[in-house]
């Protein structure tokens, strides 16, 4: 018997879709909150770490990101 691995989509982050479609209602929110969330993924984040990269430099860059997408400007507060 042979043992494959199952797949299944990625579920949709409810609530961080909401909170960008309030912040910015002109962005399409549902791939917006995807490509926010898509450097955390277990995948992406173990590779990372792996690969020396420290925690604190993968937030910085998901909030350089989500700044971005938010406020068109990495420096806004």
């Amino acid at each position: 018997m042979t043992s494959r691995a199952v797949t299944t989509p990625a579920p949709r982050p409810r609530h961080l879709v909401y909170l960008l479609g309030q912040a910015r209602p002109e962005l399409d929110a549902v791939p917006l909150a995807h490509a926010l969330l898509a450097p955390l993924a277990a995948d992406v984040y173990s590779a990372q770490r792996n690969s020396g990269v420290e925690p604190e430099r993968i937030a910085s860059s998901v909030e350089l990101l989500a700044r971005q997408f938010l406020t068109g400007s990495p420096a806004a507060g």
